[in-house]
């Protein structure tokens, strides 16, 4: 006996309940592919650097990759935002999104290139600061001279220290945020808190040489 029409239908829709609710479990309840403490802990701890800089005052730009295309950027920017408004001092005035076509050459700690920050340097010299989740590039006297006659104090999480030699010898950097290479990093062995983490892999870097494990 073949199916009826009826009971076709009825399986097809069961069958699209299960994978409807497969999606939601999928998105709203499985285990992140990230760790999502140790970014916010990234996030806390340069929002932290820009507050204390600043002295909880000030108009900031932030240069960074929209949610969708970097899930580890979303936690760092979400826990830096929330951070800055709690303080209540500093306004997150203006974010540069990087385009989702040029998601290829950047990601998080990684991309800026150097007329890419000129141009913002330029568009921004009149904000307390500058923020970039994607790194910072290596500055020759060339290109340094491009940013122009003032260039706003520059906070970044950046996967490649050596790039940025020449911006914190220049004092352009007030903070970076790098892979830790100090061991043995202090905290627990076993990071759990956000800050934890972020000590026992990452590191604060700042002008002459200042070295910190915040």
């Amino acid at each position: 006996m073949r199916p009826t029409k009826n009971f076709l239908l009825a399986v097809g829709a069961v069958l699209v309940m299960a994978a409807c609710g497969w999606f939601t479990w999928q998105h709203q309840f499985a285990a992140p592919k990230i760790n999502v403490a140790l970014h916010q802990g990234i996030g806390e701890a340069l929002a932290a650097e820009v507050i204390h800089a600043l002295e909880n005052r000030g108009d900031l730009l932030v240069i960074t990759m929209a949610d969708r295309d970097s899930e580890i950027l979303a936690a760092q920017f979400a826990a830096f935002r929330n951070a800055i408004q709690k303080a209540g001092g500093i306004r997150i005035k203006d974010v540069e999104w990087i385009d989702s076509d040029k998601k290829d050459k950047y990601g998080p700690g990684l991309g800026l290139s150097a007329s890419k920050l000129a141009r913002e340097v330029k568009k921004n010299s009149k904000k307390s600061a500058i923020v970039s989740f994607v790194g910072l590039p290596k500055l020759e006297d060339e290109e340094f001279a491009a940013l122009g006659a003032r260039v706003p104090p520059l906070f970044v999480f950046s996967r490649d220290r050596d790039k940025l030699s020449s911006l914190l010898k220049r004092q352009a950097i007030q903070a970076a945020i790098v892979p830790r290479y100090q061991f043995p990093a202090p905290g627990p062995e076993k990071p759990r808190t956000p800050q934890e983490w972020f000590v026992n892999q990452y590191q604060l870097i700042r002008p002459a040489a200042q070295v910190t494990g915040r």
